[in-house]
């Protein structure tokens, strides 16, 4: 079960624009432990690469999916502010 989020949603659809296979579905500990990344979602923090899961360890430092997520969102958030300013000068 995966609580329903904005920026959950917003992450999709970007991985779906970049190509990136998108499914919802249930996995175990071992699908997770063998995936080549890992990331979560928040509003407060964005898209934050996992480091460590129950032991297993990734490396980060090469998450090139994970890096082209962040910089789809860091694009979207940025022309929703752009366009919120012209629709709403007063904020």
């Amino acid at each position: 079960d995966i609580l329903v989020g904005i920026t959950r949603g917003i992450v999709m659809e970007i991985a779906n624009d970049l190509g990136f296979k998108v499914e919802e579905k249930g996995f175990d500990l071992k699908t997770l432990q063998n995936a080549d990344e890992v990331f979560l979602t928040s509003s407060t923090r964005e898209i934050v690469p996992v480091r460590d899961v129950n032991g297993k360890s990734f490396q980060v430092h090469k998450f090139e999916k994970t890096k082209q997520l962040i910089a789809g969102y860091k694009a979207y958030t940025q022309k929703y502010l752009e366009r919120a300013k012209k629709e709403h000068p007063w904020r």
